[in-house]
């Protein structure tokens, strides 16, 4: 029976950090070995997804948005594409719902998920 409950807990954790590095890059390929590495060494589920972007010239910060414990935002700090600094978005965005994009010093706008959020992101950049 521990057998079974250490590959649930090792299932969901590949199923959360997949989910969300392919809600970033939808062309991500994420090997189970990452994750087990990653699940290994004690990372959380964001600190796994923040490691994955660690080396890319766009980078991704993400915090559990604390406006309420129960809520399914997400803070992401951003760096690397334009002036964007920040977004909260939900975990569970659809293809054209509207998410806060913070920029330059003190704006704020809004842009329509398509695809990931770094295609939506370099989009929201070109129109800025």
């Amino acid at each position: 029976m521990q057998t079974n409950t250490c590959a649930n807990v090792e299932q969901k954790y590949y199923d959360r950090v997949h989910n969300l590095i392919t809600l970033f890059d939808s062309h991500a390929e994420v090997p189970p070995e990452y994750t087990d590495r990653a699940l290994e060494d004690g990372l959380s589920v964001f600190d796994a997804v923040n490691d994955w972007f660690s080396d890319e010239v766009i980078k991704f910060e993400l915090s559990h948005h604390l406006s309420d414990v129960n809520s399914r935002l997400v803070d992401i700090d951003v760096t690397g594409i334009g002036t964007i600094r920040r977004i909260v978005i939900s975990m569970d965005i659809k293809q054209g719902d509207l998410f806060n994009v913070y920029y330059s010093e003190s704006s704020k706008g809004g842009a329509l998920f398509n695809t990931d959020i770094m295609t939506t992101l370099l989009s929201f950049d070109d129109q800025c």
